[in-house]
């Protein structure tokens, strides 16, 4: 997904809050500064019981917004349907607004009320997505905003693309290369030309003779979250085991890569910031009583931090000293003990470094509690893959690397699996689920495995 049609869904979120809010209050004052004779004016609603129903009310309007696809994440605008699903949305919103009017019966909105909101909300969530279509519009016919596409191979469909980005800007996409498969372009040049003119989407429109070519190419652009779409044969139609989409008139296959794109970020985000904030503020006593304790125990620093590998960059990260100082230096001497010897991960039973407090602290895992710094810094998250040392990761084969697609996770569903007895193959094979099938519910199954994990006294699972 294109960041700036991210941040173009964002602000259509926020500008509707303020709009749905300013409709609702309107309306309030449309109903009782202006009473009719069928509904008298002594029906009048408190103000202030008013606007606490609203911020009740208007979030339940926004998760509707969502569930009818107003604020979905795409290029193509035509402008009819955009208006066309806020009035289907604007519509639902008000028949479930009057069913739970009826359902709780202790709060007086009138049917003229929501008639009166029913309308002003069409009328002026409408002239905003005509304002700000034509606001897009006019950014994309001076080529900001749109999507930069690659296409591999020739063909009919090839032909109108190329012609639809010329003629029809607001489809939104720009053709900046066009390789001929027969021209023989290795996977290694298409990776090159993605990462220097910045491709946001792939179309293939002639696969490569071999199929490992075309495995490669599509592992390739699910690396670096960039889309691959392929214009479909009549066979590929007939099978059905793609999502079709359509490229302005074209209709296209599309390879996903994670649900974790889009809102699916932003709302992994948020459940991160909200529960990390909250848990450092409640653990604050306990990381005083473990700082006092660790310095009494050995020799060292309270905290451990060590590079780590993150989805864009390396990152230091952060745990309760759990071993002693001269921790690092050691491993080289214990690294033919290793019990992870199927991968390049390192792991020891009653590893001699660990320190008194250390054991405790592994044991009911408060030595990763100073992760929280990490997951509100956006290092990492609450859920996700194990943090990867720069020196593993060099040693991972081509389909381990799916780990690093996205941050790391205090816990995550191989952790839950019984990480230190998986083979390195397992855990990766779990991660790259958990990547494909991410939810938030998935997210809150995993954590509460990890404290069921703690309180049975597992440690680190």
């Amino acid at each position: 997904m294109r960041r700036l049609e991210l941040i173009y869904s964002t602000i259509n979120l926020v500008i509707d809050v303020v709009l749905l809010f300013s409709t609702l209050i309107f309306a309030y004052y449309l109903r009782f500064s202006y009473p009719t004779t069928a509904l008298p004016y002594g029906t009048k609603i408190d103000m202030s019981d008013y606007l606490g129903f609203l911020f009740l009310l208007v979030p339940i309007w926004v998760i509707i917004f969502f569930i009818t696809g107003v604020y979905r994440i795409e290029v193509e605008r035509r402008l009819f349907d955009e208006l066309s699903k806020i009035f289907w949305a604007v519509t639902f919103s008000v028949v479930v607004t009057t069913t739970f009017m009826f359902v709780i019966r202790n709060v007086d909105f009138s049917r003229l009320m929501l008639i009166y909101t029913w309308v002003l909300a069409i009328i002026l969530l409408s002239i905003y997505r005509i304002c700000f279509y034509y606001f897009r519009k006019m950014l994309m016919n001076r080529d900001i905003g749109t999507k930069k596409l690659l296409i591999l191979g020739e063909n009919d469909s090839v032909d109108l693309i190329k012609r639809q980005a010329e003629e029809r800007p607001t489809y939104g996409y720009r053709v900046v290369e066009n390789l001929k498969v027969d021209g023989k372009p290795t996977v290694k040049e298409v990776a090159k030309i993605i990462e220097k003119k910045k491709i946001d989407e792939v179309i293939q429109a002639e696969s490569f003779s071999s199929a490992k070519r075309n495995m490669d190419l599509i592992d390739i652009c699910q690396e670096r979250q960039v889309s691959f779409k392929q214009i479909p044969t009549l066979y590929d139609l007939k099978k059905g085991q793609f999502g079709i989409s359509t490229l302005g008139e074209v209709p296209v296959l599309e390879f996903k890569t994670t649900p974790l794109v889009g809102w699916g970020r932003i709302l992994k985000r948020i459940f991160d910031l909200i529960f990390s904030i909250i848990l450092l503020v409640l653990l604050l006593p306990l990381f005083l009583i473990v700082a006092v304790a660790i310095k009494i125990d050995s020799i060292g620093p309270v905290f451990f931090r060590h590079e780590r590998v993150g989805r864009k960059n390396n990152f230091s990260f952060f745990k309760f000293r759990s071993m002693v100082d001269d921790a690092e230096a050691q491993k080289k001497k214990l690294f033919a003990k290793n019990e992870r010897g199927d991968g390049p991960l390192f792991k020891i039973k009653n590893d001699p470094r660990v320190t008194k407090i250390g054991k405790f602290l592994r044991k009911t895992r408060i030595d990763e509690l100073p992760q929280l710094f990490n997951v509100v810094k956006g290092e990492m998250s609450l859920v996700g893959p194990r943090p990867h040392l720069p020196s593993e990761v060099r040693l991972y084969k081509k389909h381990q690397r799916k780990v690093l697609w996205i941050k790391p996770g205090m816990t995550g569903l191989s952790q839950v699996s019984g990480a230190s007895n998986l083979s390195f193959e397992d855990e990766v094979r779990l991660d790259a689920f958990y990547i494909d099938n991410w939810s938030i519910y998935l997210d809150f199954i995993i954590l509460i495995k990890t404290f069921g994990a703690i309180f049975r006294g597992e440690g680190a699972v």
